[in-house]
């Protein structure tokens, strides 16, 4: 099967999530406000200093040495509760607290003791007693830590920081990417959410003010997960800056997957430049990378690669076939689909037939007609058959509503505002009136519109953002390609 789709999901903005360890209440999202505004309490003067080593001591040790695998269910939720008992007496101690927190962990550092678990705990505990103070504090500790030792504490921190959209945040933001193996669960939806997911909700939220600072990181890392995090994301959101260190990337790699991300992100750019290095790929004698380029040349849109394509249908792989069939149909000529057509009457198992039945029915029902009467058209005639079912979404026919300038910037600030765009003013606007009015000048304000969806935490954010991404994808391209240009039009070195 095609490896092509996204899979999804981010959640909620409450660091106490962490506190039951797996579990998460996201109804623990109103008691977290307050504890945020109760966070920083009046320091307990009267207290003797003995006594107030004795409580931080005894509270520091409550939160030391923690195996959660060892426990069950009901020594968590009794671990839960003295870790929560331990986070007030530390609070209620205010500077004082912060620092015997910070001494603490300077001595597992010094003594290069493995207690990340009690590292985490530490910094979303300083989160939200400091919040942005203790930012740099906080990215110190995440630098030096494995993040999936306890995930929830990362990232509801990192999520709360990056919706802050404040530059402070952006040292804990940039200790997430060289993490790959970090993961939370949104329990309301079900929904486990991975690598690079996890970056994408963080950083997505940040929004536009972001991407620089990810350039730079592209440009200067020596780390593989740091690179393809940044890689990742500055292609999402069509960072034209980044593309000639990311061509370089795809070209001169020796690690293998940060080099594939970086092959994919060309197609996702598909500036004519890279057309030849991408068709090149495709001669390449291992199947697992011609899949990735495949990927990249249906990202590209190139109907030049359909007759490359085709005899890439009898290779033995059966995930490049799965790509090749869903290439050769998004491109659609009349060759492409006439390939695909053949190839799927020809299928026997039902992992082949379920694809072809999916897709080449797709195209059948578009176009309101079927094989029998497709066969006998002219060659001019499918041609019009077929770019009229591959432009039904994105070109507005005469006679439909359209937007105008200022109700597209309207429809835009009502999705953010609304942080969805499904709202009732604008549910007739689909991508072809957004595209038939829209500017490449005006992704920044999309990017905005997308980083006000990820607060809501659900894989059905990701519908939008995806809707999203499809309209920045195009507009970016206007910026040095026109549909159906194929020529080498090139504007970045």
């Amino acid at each position: 099967m095609s490896k092509r789709i996204f899979t999804a999901a981010f959640a909620g903005l409450a660091i106490l999530a962490a506190l039951s360890f797996d579990c998460f209440s996201e109804s623990a999202g109103a008691q977290q406000q307050q504890q945020q505004q109760n966070a920083i309490k009046k320091p307990l003067v009267d207290l003797p200093q003995k006594s107030v080593d004795k409580k931080l001591g005894a509270a520091i040790a409550a939160l030391r040495r923690i195996n959660q695998d060892r426990f069950d269910d009901a020594e968590k939720e009794r671990k839960a509760k003295e870790i929560d008992a331990a986070w007030e007496v530390i609070k209620s101690f205010g500077q004082t607290g912060i620092a015997r927190l910070k001494q603490e962990i300077r001595t597992v550092d010094a003594g290069r003791e493995k207690d990340d678990f009690f590292k985490l705990n530490a910094s979303a505990l300083l989160w939200q007693i400091g919040r942005l103070s203790e930012a740099e504090s906080i990215a110190e500790i995440w630098n030096s830590s494995a993040l999936d030792a306890q995930y929830n504490y990362v990232f509801y921190a990192a999520m709360d920081a990056a919706n802050s959209r404040d530059a402070k945040a952006l040292p804990m933001l940039k200790a997430l990417l060289k993490d790959d193996r970090g993961k939370v669960y949104f329990w309301v939806h079900s929904m486990e959410v991975n690598f690079p997911l996890t970056h994408e909700f963080v950083w997505g939220s940040y929004g536009v003010k972001g991407l620089p600072v990810l350039n730079e990181v592209l440009q200067t890392s020596t780390d593989a997960v740091e690179t393809q995090s940044a890689l990742m994301l500055l292609c999402q959101s069509q960072y034209l800056p980044a593309l000639p260190k990311i061509r370089q990337i795809a070209a001169t790699s020796r690690k293998d997957e940060t080099r594939r991300a970086a092959v994919r992100c060309l197609g996702t750019f598909a500036h004519p430049q890279d057309y030849d290095f991408l068709i090149a790929g495709l001669r390449s004698k291992d199947s697992k990378e011609q899949w990735h380029f495949a990927y990249a040349l249906f990202e590209f849109g190139d109907n030049r690669a359909v007759p490359l394509l085709i005899p890439l249908l009898a290779i033995e792989d059966a995930d490049l076939k799965s790509e090749v069939l869903a290439t050769l149909i998004h491109l659609l000529t009349p060759a492409s689909f006439e390939a695909a057509n053949n190839y799927c009457r020809n299928t026997k198992t039902p992992e082949e037939k379920e694809p072809c039945d999916r897709l080449i029915g797709g195209v059948f029902g578009k176009a309101n007609i079927g094989w029998a009467d497709y066969i006998k058209k002219s060659p001019a005639e499918k041609e019009a058959i077929l770019n009229q079912v591959q432009n039904a979404d994105s070109t507005l026919k005469k006679g439909e509503r359209s937007l105008s300038r200022k109700q597209l910037l309207d429809v835009i600030n009502n999705w953010t505002s609304n942080s969805r765009m499904d709202t009732k003013e604008y549910d007739w606007v689909e991508a072809k009136h957004i595209l038939a009015v829209a500017t490449a000048a005006d992704i920044d304000s999309l990017l905005a519109a997308r980083a006000s969806f990820y607060g809501r935490l659900s894989d059905e954010c990701l519908y939008d953002v995806r809707r999203i991404d499809e309209l920045v994808k195009r507009l970016g391209r206007s910026r040095y390609k026109k549909d159906g240009d194929t020529g080498a039009q090139a504007v970045v070195g």
